[in-house]
């Protein structure tokens, strides 16, 4: 038995696959979407891709236009950018982290699967 405060269930999404995110497209009404596109962009992060799925849909945004905002910390993914980029400042290993990135952007991988885990999460 939990605790009276156990209101609700924790619930663990995982990334969306390709295929799963063209049937959340064609529900809000989007079905002709570069999936492939919205899919290497996102990761298929479940939050990040409702949001840029409503985005299109209510607002009439564009793909090149939420990347193009992406890419500049402006627009829709602008408080997760940031949340993120926050949270990796305030790690105790944020200069080896962030050197470990700069390898990984370039093609060399982490040294340590510890490395790999920290940039991870």
């Amino acid at each position: 038995m939990g605790s009276v405060f156990d209101v609700a269930k924790l619930l663990e999404i995982s990334d969306f696959e390709r295929s799963e995110l063209q049937r959340l497209a064609t529900l809000f009404g989007n079905p002709s979407v570069d999936i492939a596109r919205l899919h290497e962009f996102l990761g298929g992060h479940p939050a990040l891709c409702r949001m840029a799925l409503n985005s299109m849909y209510d607002e009439g945004q564009s793909l090149d236009d939420l990347i193009a905002e992406a890419r500049q910390m402006k627009g829709l993914f602008k408080p997760h950018v940031e949340g993120v980029l926050q949270r990796f400042k305030q790690s105790p290993d944020s200069k080896s982290l962030a050197q470990a990135l700069r390898l990984l952007i370039n093609g060399t991988p982490p040294e340590s699967d510890e490395t790999f885990e920290a940039l991870v999460a």
